[in-house]
This record gives structure tokens, C-alpha cells and sequence, in this order.
């Protein structure tokens, strides 16, 4: 650690106002670009912050995940995953966001659109994919609300019903397999009973959270909307641009571990050390990105890390994909006119050590 500079440390404050991510990424992409920081834990970390060398290091394979995910479990979310089986989920997504929608459409404004839309759609979308009834939606649901939310009394029995009522569902489709993901068949139970309620917890906020992002950036950049509306061909270049720019990401980093003495740009890193691959930082970098700190709906080439990279990618990525380009499609279409409704100083927020999230999205149209 350089001699005169004070000991940083991470994660960062965020903004109060705007859309920017914390200043201290683009001193260190600038100054210090391999970094020694303190965790809130008191522990060291590495962090990483230039696009180039955030990127080698997710795909190095001496930078090991950690947690170290079971092989079996990320297999068998790969295949939960693969490019037929999310197709086959399309419709259903159509079908969930324009349900979604018309209540919306039906309630009028003003509206709040992460209880209203994003949160739902994403987690009526992980059910689909698992099989839940539609029936036992709202139960679990009721389940997943208490695992995330801070401070929760009754998390502990929301994990015990959520898990037993996993259990039961696996052994109901194992005995009637209809193709959704816990009737796969060869896969033990316990990874079926781990992917499923990570699923259900981590990737649905994720996916929520990256909707929410995407729609507040919208709204945030007048004519986003009017755009994508008359240009529906845009969407999936606007989706890629907008999980670039994704200002939530309070600290967007992934945890790795040298499993080897290595270095980084120059700095030893020894083995055991803790690497986090600033994948927020990557992105907002001038030197891969022009205009980096700028929403541009059309950029192409986009070779954005929100979703990592290499081995260790999230296999979840184009499931989430449809999700956002079905949704803001639907979105645009159905509320072209579309605008907060609220003054910017009026939304409330929830920081996490991992991002800042929306506590509501209220808007009009």
C-alpha cells in the first residue's frame, strides 16, 4: 500500500443524488488500479478496477469463486439455463408482464412499480421455471420476502416452511415429471433443494433489482421511452447498455481467491489472498467504453461484465436477459408515457454492502 495515501475502505459510499457510481472507482482505475482495501469485516482485499484486468482476472482460473460453488450444483444450473429451455419460457413471461400491466393499467395512477411489476414478474417467472403451482405463488413468495428483508423475525421459519415445501414439490415432480427444472432427472435432491431456493431468493432479487435499475435509468433520460417505443428492434442492444450502466451496483464486485502466488498489473497477489474483480468499475471504463458515464441505448459492441465473465459467468444470464427485454418491451408499449412520481429527492433506499437498492419506484403516466 502506497505510503501516503490513507487506508480505504470498501464498499464505498454511494452518491445521495444522481445516477454515478462511488468517485473512489475512477481515482483507482486512474492511480491505483490494483488496490489494497478493508473489508467491513476488518479483513484485506485486493480490488480491481480497470476493465482489462478486472476481466483477466475473472477468467483466470488461479482467482478461484469464493464461496466455492459445488461443480455439481453449477452444472446442474446450466442446464436449468440452456437456450431451449428459456425459449420455452417465453410465453410465459409475455404472458406474466402483460398480466401485470393490465392491473397496473386498471388501478390507474400513481403506481409503485417494484411491488407492482418488477418484483413480481421476476419471481412469477424463477416459479415458472420451477414448477410451483400458480396457486402456491403468493405463499411463497411470502416465504421469499422474509428471507431477504433485513431484521425479520420470522426468517428462520420462513427457511424451515420454504425448504419443506421445496422438498415436497421436488418429490411430487419426480414421481410426475412435466419438464420444468425439479423433474430433471439423475440430479440429487439437496442440489435440486440448494439451486432451487437460491433461485428463488438471490436470483430473484438480482433479476428485480436489474429491471428496477433499468427502468429508474429511463426515466432518469428523457426520450429513453419515446425511443424504444418507436424502435422495439433497439431493445436488446438498450438491455445490454442498460445493465452497463447500471448505477445500483454499489459495489459490483466479485469475490475470488488466489489459489497461487500471481500478480495483477504488476502487483504481487499471494496465494490465499482476496481478489474483488470490480466488474461496476469495468464498466464505466473510458478506456473500453466510450462516452462511459453516458446512457447510450444503441452501443455497440458492448462487452459489459454485469453478468461476470469466463467460466465463473452467471449461468442465469439469459434467462434474465428475456426477462428484461420481454418486460421493458411490454413497458414501453403499454406506458409510453411513462414518468416518476415522485421528485428524485423523495425516493427512499436501501444500501446493502453489495448495492443500494429501491425501497419503491412510485410513478406516473
Amino acid at each position: 500500500m502506497p505510503a501516503q495515501r490513507a487506508e480505504l475502505y470498501f464498499p464505498f459510499s454511494v452518491p445521495l443524488e444522481g445516477l454515478g457510481l462511488p468517485a473512489e472507482f475512477g481515482c483507482l482505475r486512474q492511480e491505483e488500479p490494483v488496490a489494497e482495501v478493508t473489508l467491513a469485516t476488518g479483513d484485506k482485499a485486493w480490488l480491481v478496477t480497470r476493465y482489462a484486468d478486472v476481466r483477466a482476472v475473472l477468467e483466470d482460473p488461479r482467482f478461484s469463486p469464493s464461496p466455492q460453488v459445488p461443480a455439481r450444483v453449477r452444472e446442474l444450473a446450466s442446464t436449468a439455463f440452456t437456450e431451449r429451455r428459456v425459449e420455452r419460457l417465453h410465453p410465459g413471461i409475455h404472458e406474466i408482464a402483460d398480466d401485470l400491466l393490465t392491473r397496473l393499467l386498471a388501478a390507474g395512477p400513481p403506481a409503485e412499480l417494484i411491488t407492482g411489476f418488477t418484483s413480481p414478474l421476476s419471481s412469477s417467472v424463477i416459479f415458472e421455471l420451477l414448477g410451483v403451482p400458480r396457486e402456491d405463488c403468493d405463499l411463497v413468495r411470502g416465504w421469499t420476502e422474509a428471507l431477504v428483508s433485513p431484521g425479520r423475525d420470522d426468517l428462520a421459519q420462513a427457511r424451515c416452511e420454504l425448504d419443506s415445501y421445496l422438498a415436497a414439490l421436488i418429490a411430487h415432480k419426480r414421481r410426475r415429471p412435466d419438464g420444468h427444472l425439479f423433474s430433471s432427472p439423475g440430479a440429487a435432491r439437496e442440489d435440486l433443494l440448494s439451486l432451487g431456493t437460491h433461485l428463488i431468493t438471490v436470483g430473484h432479487e438480482s433479476t428485480a433489482a436489474s429491471l428496477t435499475s433499468a427502468i429508474l435509468v429511463l426515466l432518469c433520460h428523457p426520450g429513453g421511452i419515446t425511443f424504444l417505443n418507436s424502435c422495439p428492434a433497439a431493445i436488446p442492444a438498450a438491455v445490454e447498455e442498460l445493465l452497463r450502466f447500471d448505477p445500483l451496483a454499489r459495489s459490483g464486485s466479485h469475490m475470488r481467491v488466489a489459489t497461487e502466488d500471481t500478480e495483477i498489473a504488476g502487483v504481487p497477489i499471494g496465494k490465499g489472498e482476496a481478489v474483488l474483480a470490480a466488474t461496476a468499475a469495468a464498466n464505466h471504463d473510458p478506456a473500453e467504453f466510450a462516452y462511459p458515464h453516458h446512457v447510450i441505448l444503441t452501443r455497440e459492441p458492448n462487452p459489459h461484465l454485469a453478468f461476470g465473465s469466463g467460466a465463473q459467468q452467471c449461468p442465469g444470464a439469459p434467462l434474465a436477459r428475456a426477462e428484461l427485454q420481454i418486460a421493458l418491451g411490454f413497458l414501453v408499449r403499454r406506458l409510453p408515457r411513462l414518468e416518476l412520481g415522485v421528485p428524485w429527492k423523495e425516493l427512499t433506499w436501501e444500501t446493502r454492502p453489495e448495492a443500494r437498492r429501491l425501497r419503491r419506484l412510485p410513478v406516473m403516466w
